[in-house]
């Protein structure tokens, strides 16, 4: 069923409660965390809110075949029992457990995950040729640079700030220019020439090449 599952973070093994559960019990750290995810299957199966009656600290500690197990846990607040009244619970179990906890972990994954696909297309429109055409928002991540022509083209939002960072903040127009007259892959090109280079000099260098100005006169970024 799709509820049966529990919730565990990447870092639960290198956890100091880990350690120290490790020392006390004078066993590795995968063991006791394999018998933490034993009782946490348990609880997660017969409790609501992290709470089960009828159940002591010994029981506990059969349940994991390891004496002292529920003791230690006591210790590092990871668990609280009264053998009195026969309670076992666990602190903070909404966090981790139960079925809001596995929304919220299900919900966290989907949007990890469209934010990974987003960043993917957004790296696809990179590599894409110019065009002139509209896009919507749902499609490309793109931005108009005006440049007082009617219909400007679009481009690459990532595209422009590498331009900026090797050209200036000014550069916009001189950029959509190009890529009308030269095609993006040339702009590309002017970029990684000019990346690391004096800004002015780059600038001067663009407009030279861009009005067909060739390196044999003399001019380098």
């Amino acid at each position: 069923m799709a509820g049966e599952w529990i919730k565990l973070e990447r870092g639960t093994a290198e956890k100091p409660e880990i350690m120290k559960l490790a020392r006390e019990l004078k066993i590795d750290r995968d063991l006791v965390l394999g018998k933490l995810v034993r009782l946490w299957c348990w609880f997660d199966a017969n409790s609501v809110d992290g709470r089960v009656d009828g159940v002591a600290s010994t029981d506990v500690d059969a349940l994991v075949t390891l004496p002292g197990f529920a003791a230690a846990l006591k210790k590092v607040g990871w668990l609280d029992f009264d053998d009195e009244a026969e309670i076992v619970s666990v602190p903070n179990f909404s966090r981790h457990n139960g079925e809001s906890a596995k929304k919220r972990a299900l919900k966290n994954a989907r949007q990890t995950r469209w934010r990974r696909e987003r960043a993917a297309q957004v790296d696809d429109d990179v590599d894409a040729p110019a065009s002139t055409n509209a896009s919507t928002r749902e499609e490309k991540r793109r931005i108009y640079i005006p440049n007082g022509a009617d219909s400007p083209p679009t481009i690459d939002a990532a595209l422009f700030a590498d331009a900026r960072n090797v050209f200036g903040k000014s550069i916009g127009g001189t950029i959509n220019k190009a890529i009308s007259a030269k095609g993006k892959g040339w702009v590309l090109d002017m970029i990684e020439q000019c990346r690391g280079k004096d800004p002015e000099a780059a600038r001067a260098y663009l407009h030279s090449a861009l009005n067909g100005k060739s390196r044999e006169r003399g001019f380098q970024p």
